[in-house]
């Protein structure tokens, strides 16, 4: 998967007028998280824009508390629905990871990647 040159970190953005004006401005790559609760911010402001999803990179990080087998598939999948406008999550990266659990996870984590909702793993 190729990034775009520069992205733009949604951390602590509430108005998904911001993002809709960072993406009419080019940024096509948008970072967010669920530790920010902002996922659904992302989702809107990309329906705002206009701009085809298809163009767009989105990176998404599972927090360090949902690393479980179960856990990081419910997690993913309730930041697929906070967010239910993107259709796709260009990326999911597990943040903090545990390195003796963390192949096991990175394992399930694949189920997107193979169900075509995510293009990438971190």
């Amino acid at each position: 998967m190729d990034l775009p040159p520069v992205g733009l970190g949604t951390m602590a953005i509430e108005n998904h007028e911001t993002i809709t004006t960072a993406i009419d401005l080019g940024y096509r790559h948008l970072d967010t998280a669920q530790i920010y609760d902002n996922e659904g911010v992302v989702g809107n402001a990309i329906a705002a824009s206009g701009v085809d999803r298809e163009v767009l990179t989105v990176a998404t990080k599972v927090w360090a508390d949902s690393l479980s087998t179960d856990d990081i598939v419910s997690t993913t999948e309730t930041s697929m629905d906070h967010s239910a406008l993107i259709e796709l999550i260009s990326s999911i990266s597990i943040v903090r990871s545990i390195p003796t659990i963390h192949k096991r996870h990175w394992q399930r984590s694949t189920d997107f990647t193979n169900r075509g909702q995510s293009a990438a793993l971190d």
